[in-house]
């Protein structure tokens, strides 16, 4: 170290030189000013008026006017070099103190800076694309999914027609572009046509021709789709993603032009995008983008380009120069309100006035691109941020209760230097230059650490396919030198402050006397930090307690439905080249087939299962109810098998379930939950009675199960309505989830479930076997991860917390040593000894136990939106975190006081 600070010193005194003087008469120019100075210096004059009069003597003189500057700015590089090479020194002779201080710095810092970069990645990140603050997505809704509406839905507008889209982007709106695509992305079976490889699953986008143009988004090969891509009359292309090409085509330079079979149809390769660029979703990139025009090739399913009550598309546009977001929003609300003016057909009575007037659309900001991490992880981050800020000031005041025990240790030293001339501003400075030393080398530290953690950090709250990285670049930078400055002030400022304070006099007179006249409490230097750490880790404590037993609630809440024992397995058709109208026949077989394996109880068929992630709601006209003004009535919809209800545990209310059958032909039937009956059936029984989605689908209701929370579990269940797969194979889609009830292990048949699939039909591929407790409980992720990252830093506050009471347990231990030996002389039992340094300890743990829980009662507000099952007053979460707080506290002062137990009083009062 010595010899770094050497060359660090050699380059900035050479800054101080100036060429156009002759290198001797620089030297004894600075001799000549330096005498005169030292000799103003000694006659009582302060050090700023001496350089002030160097300065009138010798002005004439340009040249030693400036060695007078020189002079100035050498001294105090001359006193900062010695204030650094003391420092050094002073932690050299004391390495466990360097080792301990450091080592909690780096901790704190490092956690700060892990976080830091995590919330960067997460939250603040633009899209990787040119201007990105110039993206606009005309909603601030991050789900994806389809829905359809006669009327037009009302109030707010998430969705989009095609018409409605054609109608926008040809409305002259102070927009330079929108483009489109559609809500969600589909799996299809791609491969080339001039390889002899089997079809391999891929997600295609369906995207409008300028989606890349107004993304501002340029391709690695080729060239990027066009408005001429898009239009009927189009040849096929797309546009594929650099993982895609990498994977699939060997990374191939000549694979623009070639030819990709999609669902069987040739689409012309016409670029490669960067690996940088995903799309405007902040997740895994598609593998395809393809034009809005091959919607019914991609989806295998009719047409929905020409339906004006089908809402599937999500816009974005990019503002011109000098536009705002406000003024787009108004005019996109303005035009949208004009075109479904122009095309209601009936007469617009007041009911349609109304319900065109509170339609309004939401302009939110697409620099970020739309990013369901960022919103599950905001509220998690934003608790983690105020947990490291906990940490980090415990750790500073661990090192500034390290730092305070030190200064009382060399309080003779300090005193001797005072005596000797030393100015208390060096006294404080030399003790700032130590705090700065280790804070540097803390943080030089915590950013290895940080480089370390912050991908584990990052993979805890979002999925590890998300293509986030947290690195640490100069903003992170930045914010960690902040961090370090805030370090040094913190640790360093009551002890520099402590040793200017020191009265030589005093001191020196009282080093004469014998130290077992003095008395004080075990706890005397740093009480108050060592109270405040033990608060600050009583409120992360009990934020801890608070999440897991939020979490152990959310956990075990009844559902509804039975969990145990059911294997829940995605299938897949497309690549077996089946056409939805086909559907119906296969799964008759494979049902058949499924329910004849051993150890099955039961099986059924759905188009998802509780907690998958998906959901279906649909405009709806429920017989007998009569919709209040303004009322948008829309139900979840799920198409289901025979048997459902018995296979996933779901009683039977009343009515039957549905079965064989209801096959296709015969009237349409569905099944209902109970808050449909509270909700639209009050007063009488639903069955008999219809609901009807769309003009062509009337259901008679023949049976009514129990609610069942399919989405999340904090909210009460919703009105759902239960609809059979074979009555509508052309409606359903070509992959669905296959649900089995077993005897004994639901994991262990997921084998046999696969070759069951495939002795019905090897091509249908089965894409995901979990059980459905697996699947429940993997939505519970942001909870999960909040009480293991905050029960991480709370466990590193209590560590922290734990040092810092042992040191100056040890410490006041070390300068009571005389007294506890003139006590055990004088007949004090060893018990007395433990128990007088342990009662201590309990006072001022009883203090910060005090303080901590009113500040934890304060702070847990912030954790409210997190809990469930508990409140954030819960008596049991307080008493769990005091308690283990308290054991902690017990133990780390038992050491020290146990070691004072053992102290010979022969040997302390000889060596007295």
């Amino acid at each position: 170290m010595q010899r770094w600070i050497d060359r660090i010193w050699l380059r900035l005194r050479s800054l101080f030189r100036r060429s156009a003087v002759d290198r001797d008469l620089r030297r004894e120019l600075d001799a000549h000013v330096r005498s005169y100075m030292d000799e103003q210096i000694a006659a009582g004059v302060s050090a700023g008026e001496a350089r002030r009069s160097a300065v009138r003597a010798f002005g004439n003189i340009p040249a030693i006017a400036d060695a007078c500057r020189d002079t100035r700015g050498l001294r105090v590089l001359d006193d900062l070099t010695h204030d650094v090479r003391y420092g050094a020194r002073a932690l050299r002779r004391g390495p466990a103190f360097t080792i301990v201080a450091v080592v909690t710095l780096a901790l704190g810092i490092g956690a700060n800076t892990a976080i830091f970069s995590v919330v960067d990645a997460v939250l603040l990140r633009p899209l990787p694309v040119d201007h990105p603050e110039r993206l606009v997505l005309f909603s601030d809704d991050t789900s994806e999914g389809t829905t359809s509406s006669t009327p037009p839905p009302e109030g707010q507008w998430h969705l989009f027609s095609s018409e409605v889209y054609d109608a926008l982007r040809t409305a002259g709106l102070p927009l330079g572009s929108i483009s489109a695509f559609a809500s969600g992305e589909n799996t299809v079976s791609a491969r080339p046509a001039d390889a002899a490889v089997s079809a391999s699953r891929a997600q295609a986008h369906l995207v409008s021709g300028n989606y890349f143009e107004v993304m501002g988004a340029s391709p690695m090969l080729g060239r990027t789709l066009a408005a001429a891509d898009d239009r009927p009359d189009a040849a096929p292309a797309l546009v594929i993603s650099q993982g895609y090409w990498r994977d699939r085509l060997d990374g191939n330079p000549n694979a623009v032009g070639r030819t990709l079979l999609v669902n069987d149809v040739a689409f012309t390769i016409a670029g490669v995008m960067p690996a940088s660029f995903f799309g405007e979703r902040v997740r895994r990139s598609p593998d395809l983008w393809v034009p809005l025009v091959w919607q019914p090739t991609i989806q295998r399913r009719p047409s929905v380009l020409a339906r004006t009550d089908y809402y599937w598309l999500s816009l974005i546009g990019r503002l011109g120069p000098g536009q705002t977001r406000e003024t787009a929003e108004a005019a996109v609300t303005t035009s949208l309100r004009q075109f479904l003016t122009a095309h209601t057909n009936a007469p617009i009575d007041n009911e349609a006035r109304r319900r065109i007037d509170s339609v309004h659309v939401v302009m939110a900001d697409g620099s970020r691109g739309i990013s369901n991490a960022r919103t599950d992880g905001t509220r998690v981050l934003t608790l983690l941020l105020g947990a490291v800020g906990l940490v980090l000031i415990v750790a500073c005041a661990n090192v500034a209760t390290l730092f305070l025990a030190r200064a009382a240790a060399q309080r003779s030293e300090t005193a001797m230097r005072r005596a000797l001339g030393a100015s208390r501003g060096r006294l404080i400075r030399q003790k700032l230059t130590e705090s700065a030393l280790v804070a540097v080398l803390g943080a030089s530290a915590g950013l290895g650490l940080a480089a370390w953690t912050a991908p584990i950090l990052l993979h805890a709250i979002v999925p590890p396919s998300a293509p986030i990285v947290a690195v640490i670049d100069g903003s992170i930078l930045a914010l960690t030198i902040g961090v370090t400055m805030l370090a040094i002030v913190i640790c360093g400022l009551a002890p520099a402050l402590q040793a200017g304070r020191v009265d030589a006099l005093v001191v020196l007179r009282a080093s004469t006397r014998s130290s077992s006249r003095r008395r004080g409490r075990v706890l005397g230097v740093g009480e108050p930090l060592v109270v405040a750490q033990i608060a600050l880790s009583l409120v992360l404590a009990v934020g801890t307690a608070l999440l897991v037993r939020s979490l152990f609630a959310l956990e075990h809440e009844p559902l509804g439905f039975d969990q145990a024992q059911v294997l829940v397995a995605r299938l897949d058709m497309r690549l077996a080249g089946y056409a939805p109208t086909d559907a119906g026949t296969f799964y008759r077989r494979l049902y058949d087939r499924i329910v004849a394996l051993p150890g099955v109880e039961s099986a059924t068929f759905a188009r998802y299962s509780p907690f998958s992630g998906s959901s279906s709601v649909n405009s709806a006209d429920v017989e007998g109810y009569e919709p209040r003004p303004g009322e948008h009535v829309g139900i979840e919809r799920i198409h289901v098998g025979p048997r459902y209800p018995q296979t996933l545990g779901m009683p039977l209310i009343s009515g039957r379930a549905l079965g064989f059958d209801d096959h296709g032909g015969g009237p349409l039937t569905a099944v209902v939950n109970e808050a449909f009956v509270r909700r639209y059936s009050p007063s009488r029984s639903p069955l008999g009675h219809h609901v009807d989605f769309g003009k062509d689908f009337h259901y008679e209701i023949v049976g009514v199960v129990s609610d069942a929370q399919f989405h999340d579990a904090r909210k009460a269940p919703s009105p759902m309505v239960f609809t059979s797969t074979f009555q509508e194979a052309g409606q359903f889609a070509l992959d669905c989830e296959l649900e089995v009830r077993t005897r004994g292990d639901a994991g262990a048949m997921a084998q046999t479930l696969r070759e069951a699939v495939a002795g019905v039909d090897s091509r249908v591929a089965v894409t995901r076997t979990q059980t459905l407790r697996e699947q429940v409980l993997s939505t519970f992720g942001a909870e999960r991860s909040a009480a293991g990252c905050i029960a991480a830093f709370a466990g590193l506050a209590l560590l922290l917390a734990a040092v810092g009471l042992y040191g100056v347990v040890a410490n006041g231990v070390t300068s009571r040593t005389k007294e506890i030996g003139v006590r055990v002389a004088l007949g004090a039992a060893r018990t007395d000894v433990v128990w007088m340094i342990v009662r201590e300890t309990l006072v001022r743990l009883a203090i910060g136990l005090a303080i901590g829980t009113a500040l934890a009662a304060a702070g847990s507000r912030a954790l409210t939106s997190q809990l469930f099952g508990v409140t954030r007053a819960d008596p049991l979460s307080y008493a769990t975190a005091a308690l283990v707080l308290g054991l902690v506290a017990v133990l780390t002062s038992a050491l020290p006081a146990l070691r004072a137990a053992r102290v010979d009083p022969a040997k302390t009062l000889r060596a007295d």
